[in-house]
């Protein structure tokens, strides 16, 4: 039997391997011909990027290209990502309670923004309760988006000219009073000249004085304008995605949504969010309300009372090495059941019912027990408590 000859298998190609063979080193060489006929001039670094004449000079493509990318600036990534996880927890903690009026909105035709501030007017004065008035700071102004970026820059900046104009009106009262002490002392060959020169830093400072009090004013008008239309881009943007019907009521999307208002549209926001993945933690409220929404869509359809002992029996099938939800419920088995009860004398819709039960046994969960309703809540409660 002949044998087969193996073939030679070719070497693979590794990036930093180095060149072989004539037409290689020919390459190689013509290579460092065109580098010491163009020498790179010593260029220096400037907060990370090359001075822009050099960078210009070197590369007139990229520069241009460069020149043609550069926009206005944006909020950096980390920046953003804080921003979305506050508010993810803001929303998973209410989202009992505001969950339901914004789903609703998504389905209400001609749905307004005065709809999303009693939205959120539900949760104000609660935690975070900065995030709520974002919706509810002032009243709504109409505004485009240049135009509220450039008020909010001007009232950064108005801020810190008045700052320097204060220190500079403290110079200004010591030169006066300098000027005074002089005239006291002030022999009476000098005594004109140093009046003359005392008069002119009073004038000075009572002109410092007027320009100070209309900078002032002027910030004053926009620290009333800005919160205003901030609360109309926030609420307005939040009409708009959930308008948009594309994406899911749910507090991970409205917090990519919300994350990069007010300096950017809810579109850039949730784009750039949505590339990275969330926390896996979840905050209980929205966990008591995800196990309370699967119960509730797995009950019996010709159920015709109360669920509380339904509820019982899917509490006790949940995984006991889950996240402390089903330790939790076991607990406040009592509370459970005072809030089903509450909820099923109110006759509440079907889809809402989930809302209703979450929220009120946080709402029984949270609240200041007597004596007596501690030894009930303990006798009620369920195995793995």
């Amino acid at each position: 039997m002949v044998k087969r000859r193996k073939a030679r298998r070719k070497p693979k190609k590794v990036l930093d391997s180095i060149p072989r063979g004539r037409a290689a080193q020919k390459r190689k060489a013509t290579q460092n011909r065109q580098q010491s006929a163009h020498p790179v001039p010593h260029t220096t670094f400037l907060d990370g990027q090359l001075h822009a004449a050099v960078l210009a000079s070197l590369l007139p493509e990229r520069a241009e290209e460069e020149s043609v990318r550069r926009g206005r600036p944006t909020l950096p990534d980390n920046l953003l990502l804080g921003s979305r996880n506050a508010w993810l927890r803001f929303l998973e903690e209410c989202w009992p309670v505001v969950g339901w009026p914004l789903r609703e909105l998504r389905k209400k035709e001609g749905s307004t923004i005065q709809d999303i501030q009693r939205a959120f007017a539900t949760v104000a004065g609660k935690e975070n309760d900065s995030h709520a008035q974002a919706f509810l700071r002032g009243s709504p102004q109409p505004v485009a988006a240049k135009e509220l970026r450039a008020n909010r820059i001007k009232v950064s900046d108005l801020h810190y000219e008045i700052q320097e104009m204060q220190s500079q009106r403290q110079r200004l009262e010591l030169a006066c009073l300098e000027a005074e002490n002089a005239l006291r002392e002030a022999s009476p060959g000098n005594r004109e000249s140093i009046e003359k020169e005392a008069e002119r830093r009073k004038a000075r400072l009572l002109e410092h004085d007027s320009d100070l009090l209309r900078t002032e004013n002027e910030a004053k008008e926009l620290d009333a304008r800005v919160p205003g239309q901030e609360t109309y881009w926030y609420c307005s943007q939040l009409l708009a995605f959930l308008r948009k019907g594309k994406y899911a009521v749910e507090p991970l999307n409205m917090a990519n949504t919300l994350a990069g208002l007010s300096q950017m549209g809810w579109y850039g926001s949730f784009a750039r969010c949505s590339r990275v993945p969330r926390d896996p933690y979840v905050h209980f409220p929205y966990r008591v309300f995800q196990v309370v929404s699967r119960i509730w869509r797995r009950r019996p359809k010709e159920l015709s009372h109360r669920p509380t002992e339904f509820f019982k029996g899917e509490i006790l099938k949940l995984p006991q090495k889950d996240d402390g939800t089903r330790n939790a419920l076991c607990r406040g088995c009592r509370d459970l059941r005072l809030a089903i009860e509450e909820c099923w004398e109110a006759r509440h819709r079907e889809d809402f019912m989930p809302y209703a039960i979450a929220a009120a046994f946080l709402r029984n969960k949270e609240r200041q027990k007597a004596a007596a309703e501690r030894v009930l809540e303990e006798s009620e409660m369920l195995p793995g408590g």
